[in-house]
């Protein structure tokens, strides 16, 4: 009986013990619950270095124009463009705000598209949204009706657009667009608005205040005689399926005249602007703010006041972002702050931003796994362990460069192994306890 009792507690111990060695020192044993963990994080985790993932600003910036103590916030990620003309806040909170509009790009190639004419306390009281995958055009002006019956009246000799709000997204085979626009007035006095005009830059003085938007979503602009502008902004956003690069362009003007057929005497006061473009390689950024462009009169310079705790003002700050298939700009025309260690009342108009990053082309190593790897495990490693030189990695770390247990000496093997050796150390005790007894 005593050697009945061994031998099964030795044959239960050898089971245990060797349930938990492993088959060979070229093959591991398998571990369940690091597999199950495994492939629950390779799921979750995003891959690093996705350029696919749109990014934040990189920085430092690549150019900084701003005026100490100021200093720009960052664009974050979507990729966008986006304009906020002006807002007033005391402390956290708005209590007026126009011209924010935002055009963007989700890194899934979707688009959204929003526009606020006017908020008060926080709340949008005028604007329009679009969505590619929804209601992809909406546009909003209430006095609209009226103003159409005054230039069907007048010949088009005279054409008003007020309180107007404009949103567009789409998203197609080869393309992913947004654009937000909004505006208090734009008139154009002698001739109708033109359809599908070219837009350039306002820093360049041709694109006029009185530039608005057509009910297809093309640009159109003024070539009467006078073109007047109040209050008017315009975000873009645009995606080359086909090439990845990516583009995005804004700007805000608070007043603005064009006197004769395009533009030839521009006048503006207060106005902002930023564009970004991915590339291929490399990439690129331009932007800049003015108080007031009148022919060779350019006041675009930074300024500073600063009279803290009372009273700062800074004019024409911003910055540029510049990274590998990475573009941003930041820019500002006026931001004041009063009071700011008590009242901390805050104006800013006319600032602009856009934020772009380059997608590559990921197609052709998604048809190899369906984990954009190579190997059946999800891990990258073609079948190996380590650094994918095609052999397995004895160096004490693992896949992500971290520091890794000794092989076997944690989960359930060491467990198996523990339970092997005390059914051994339990048959000896029986025998030990039963010889015992008969001595006695």
């Amino acid at each position: 009986m005593k050697r009945k009792i061994f031998a099964l507690s030795l044959a239960i111990g050898l089971v245990f013990a060797l349930a938990g060695a492993p088959a060979s020192a070229d093959e591991p044993s398998p571990n369940p619950v690091g597999d199950i963990v495994k492939k629950v994080t390779d799921s979750v985790k995003a891959p690093s270095g996705d350029v696919n993932s749109s990014v934040d600003a990189p920085e430092p910036p690549d150019s900084d124009d701003d005026t100490d103590p100021n200093e720009t916030e960052n664009p974050v990620a979507p990729d966008h463009a986006s304009t906020n003309g002006l807002e007033l806040k005391l402390g956290e909170f708005s209590i007026v705000g126009l011209n924010k509009d935002n055009a963007t790009i989700n890194d899934d190639n979707t688009t959204t598209a929003d526009s606020s004419a006017l908020s008060l306390f926080g709340n949008k009281i005028l604007g329009s949204e679009a969505e590619s995958g929804g209601d992809t055009y909406d546009y909003v002006s209430p006095p609209g009706f009226l103003l159409d019956i005054i230039c069907a009246v007048t010949g088009d000799n005279v054409c008003l657009e007020a309180l107007y709000s404009e949103s567009h997204a789409t998203e197609d085979d080869d393309e992913s667009h947004s654009h937000a626009a909004s505006g208090v007035l734009s008139a154009c006095i002698g001739e109708g608005f033109a359809g599908g005009q070219e837009e350039t830059p306002i820093s360049s003085g041709q694109n006029e205040a009185s530039q608005v938007e057509s009910s297809n979503g093309e640009q159109r602009r003024c070539d009467g005689l006078l073109g007047v502008g109040v209050a008017e902004s315009y975000a873009e956003s645009n995606r080359d399926k086909n090439t990845g690069q990516t583009t995005a362009y804004s700007e805000f003007l608070a007043a603005g005249v064009c006197v004769l057929p395009g533009c030839q005497i521009p006048v503006a006061l207060l106005g902002s602007y930023g564009e970004a473009d991915s590339g291929n390689s490399p990439s690129s950024a331009d932007r800049g703010s003015f108080l007031l462009f009148l022919g060779p009169i350019f006041i675009d310079d930074p300024i500073g006041i600063n009279a803290l705790p009372l009273l700062a003002i800074f004019l024409n700050q911003g910055e540029t972002y510049l990274g590998d298939g990475v573009a941003g700009t930041a820019q500002d025309a006026v931001k004041v702050f009063v009071l700011p260690e008590f009242l901390n009342v805050f104006l800013g108009i006319g600032h602009t931003e856009t934020l772009v990053h380059r997608v590559d082309d990921n197609d052709d190593n998604d048809d190899n796994d369906d984990n954009g790897d190579n190997d059946d495990n999800g891990d990258n490693d073609d079948g190996d362990t380590g650094d994918g030189d095609g052999e397995g990695d004895d160096d004490g770390s693992d896949d992500s460069g971290g520091d890794r247990a000794l092989p076997d000496t944690g989960g359930p093997a060491a467990g198996l192994l523990a339970l092997g050796l005390f059914g051994v150390a339990a048959g000896s005790g029986f025998i030990a306890f039963g010889r015992r007894r008969n001595e006695s």
